[in-house]
This record gives structure tokens, C-alpha cells and sequence, in this order.
């Protein structure tokens, strides 16, 4: 499992042939017994309420010291791990840390406008606008209310631009939502919209007498949900952008719709 307590709290095991580990832990005044009786760890308030810090092998640290010696053990325990070579590993980091540096920038309202010629990629960009967005929302659709997350942490929603990144080249996650894929298909095709009202509005073509869309007919009038930054409350001007595109009685299909 992807949590860093577990290795935290488990290197100070004995290795192989019962060997001395290479990493220690020092508890807290007044909590040696929790080392002692090595207790299973399933949260990490249990480390923090525990233990005060981590030592490493004086050796294995004086070795650490020398970049050589530290692109020895790269290569090795990303072939013996994760089945890799360092420098694709190396890749894999440098991509991350690019992600996380403009997840950063995005989480600090004033400076999340970035000109476009200066966006990063959409590799960089995506990943980044979707961790700030969703988590805004506490990964739970604005729409319906709807929030799954699995047992590996991967979020049911997605992170949707309410005025569109092609036409306003804007990443502020002001300008984004937290939504289902149905309901971010369904926004994107101006069925319904968040308005500056901040509550959900929905395009007078759709027929709530029909089954099938009770769904999204449900939804006018009703307040957008999950939001738990305020500071991060919808752009009033992109939420009156996406208002006025909701398609009017008066809208006709496109050709290739209406010879289906």
C-alpha cells in the first residue's frame, strides 16, 4: 500500500539473517514501551503521537554522502524494486516534481493565472489542476454529491474547467469544479451550468417528464455541493460564461444529430 508510515515504521525490523537494519527510531519521552512491544501501525497519528524521529546507519549515511555512491544505489533498488533503470526513474521524478511545483503555483490564487506561452504541458498542467480542484471539493461531485474513492485513493470525480482551458487559458482553480463524468459531460454540452448564484441551473430543452432525465432536471435551483475552501469559490465571470451558454428552447441540433 502507497503509505509512507508503513516504511517509516517497519525499516527498523531486522533484516536478513538477523542483522542489524540500517534505520532506527527514537520514541517520545514516555512512549519507549510502543518501540519495545512493536505494535502493529495502521494510521500515521500513531508514529507522530509515538515516535520523535528516524536515524540512519552511520555508515549507510556517510556513503549517501557521495553522489557516486548514491547513483550506485539508485540503480540498484530501482532494478531490484520497481523493475526499472535509474534513469527512467530519474524521468519519472522529474516529471513528478514539475507536476507538484505547478500544483503549487495553482494553490496560490494571485499567481494561478500563468500567461499561456508559459503553461507547462498538459502532462504537467492536468495532473496539477485536478489535485487542487477535487481536493477543494473533498472528492465529491458538485452536482450530486456523489464521493467514491477507492482503497488505493483514486476519486470518482474529475476536475473540470468551467470555462473552458482552450478558449481562457485560465488554470485557477476558480475556474474549476468538482464533477461526476456524467455531469462534466454534461455541463461541457451546456445541459446544465453553475451560475453566480452559485446554485445549479438547467437548459429548458431537457423534458423532466421524461425518465431518463429526472437526473439532471433534479438539479435546477440547487446549490453546488462539496466545497470546503472557500477561497476557492467558482470565478463569478466564468460561472456567467457558462450560464449563458445553456441551450435555449430555440436550439436545434447539429445536422449529423438530426440524421441519426
Amino acid at each position: 500500500r502507497p503509505n509512507p508510515h508503513y516504511p517509516f515504521f517497519y525499516l527498523m525490523g531486522d533484516l536478513k539473517g538477523k542483522k542489524r537494519s540500517f534505520w532506527s527510531l527514537t520514541a517520545k519521552p514516555g512512549h519507549d514501551s510502543f518501540l519495545r512491544t512493536k505494535p502493529k501501525v495502521n494510521s500515521p497519528s500513531q508514529i507522530q503521537d509515538n515516535v520523535a524521529y528516524a536515524t540512519l546507519d552511520p555508515e549507510l549515511h556517510a556513503l549517501l554522502q557521495d553522489p557516486a555512491e548514491c547513483d550506485a544505489l539508485s540503480e540498484v533498488l530501482a532494478g531490484n524494486w520497481f523493475d526499472r533503470s535509474h534513469a527512467e526513474l530519474a524521468g519519472m521524478l522529474k516529471r513528478s516534481a514539475a507536476i507538484s511545483l505547478y500544483e503549487r503555483s495553482l494553490r496560490t490564487p494571485s499567481t494561478a493565472v500563468v500567461a499561456r506561452e508559459a503553461t507547462p504541458p498538459e502532462y504537467v498542467r492536468g495532473p496539477a489542476f485536478r489535485r487542487v480542484v477535487i481536493q477543494a471539493y473533498d472528492y465529491r461531485c458538485a452536482a450530486t454529491g456523489v464521493r467514491i474513492i477507492t482503497p488505493d485513493g483514486e476519486a470518482l470525480v474529475e476536475a473540470a474547467h468551467i470555462h473552458p482551458f482552450s478558449e481562457s487559458g485560465d488554470d485557477d482553480p476558480r475556474n474549476g469544479i468538482a464533477l461526476s463524468r456524467d455531469m462534466h459531460w454534461a455541463m461541457d454540452r451546456n445541459l446544465i451550468a453553475p451560475g453566480p448564484d452559485l446554485k445549479w441551473h438547467v437548459s429548458p430543452i431537457l423534458d423532466k417528464r421524461i425518465p431518463d432525465l429526472r437526473t439532471l432536471c433534479s438539479l435546477d435551483g440547487q446549490p453546488l455541493l462539496g466545497l470546503k475552501e472557500t477561497r476557492l469559490t467558482p470565478k463569478r465571470e466564468a460561472l456567467q460564461w457558462r450560464l449563458e451558454r445553456l441551450r435555449d428552447p430555440g436550439w436545434e441540433a447539429p445536422e449529423e444529430l438530426r440524421q441519426v
